[in-house]
């Protein structure tokens, strides 16, 4: 949590606030002490000293003593700074912790980016595969429709080749037959 100087409150601005070039202009001279003046920290930017009356702000980063800012330098009123406040989830930066994170952020982008065209390269492979396999499985659907189709022929064929020759033997079973009946025939005449 940033360290706050009013009545202990919590939160702080996002993305380290550029000053208002108005509100330093404001700000009246005679309020304003000189960090040497004193032991406290002051203002980074006005030098005005911290105290528990003034409204400010300090590094959620680096927490060093010379990188508080005033509300006045940031340009937030103190109704917004109020508001603020009480958002955890918001944090302020000075200029340099504010670099070091954009470049951070920036790197994360980049390997974000690099992530996600990994996910797209996978994902068109897997799209490709399940494509293969799709075709691959109307493929092996074909051929079991064949397969089935060719042993019914066989099935068929055999039943066929075994009902001609059935019947072949059955022709000639009667053919002796009635021979059979011709020879016992002229043997009783």
């Amino acid at each position: 949590m940033p360290k706050v100087n009013t009545r202990a409150r919590r939160g702080t601005v996002a993305g380290g606030a550029v000053p208002s070039p108005v509100a330093s202009a404001a700000l009246s001279q005679q309020n304003k002490k000189k960090v040497s003046d004193t032991s406290g920290p002051g203002c980074a930017q006005c030098g005005q000293v911290i105290t528990d009356n003034v409204c400010a702000l300090q590094c959620n980063s680096c927490k060093a003593r010379d990188v508080w800012k005033c509300i006045e330098c940031l340009g937030i009123p103190k109704e917004s700074y109020d508001s603020l406040i009480e958002c955890k989830e918001l944090y302020w930066f000075c200029a340099k912790c504010d670099s070091v994170i954009s470049e951070g952020e920036q790197e994360t982008v980049k390997n974000d980016d690099r992530i996600v065209g990994l996910f797209e390269k996978l994902l068109d492979k897997f799209t490709s595969l399940e494509t293969r396999l799709n075709a691959d499985e109307c493929e092996l659907y074909s051929l079991e429709q064949r397969i089935t189709g060719l042993e019914m022929r066989m099935a068929d064929d055999d039943v066929n080749d075994r009902m001609v020759a059935i019947e072949s033997k059955y022709c000639k079973v009667e053919e002796i037959d009635r021979k059979l009946r011709y020879l016992e025939g002229r043997l009783n005449e």
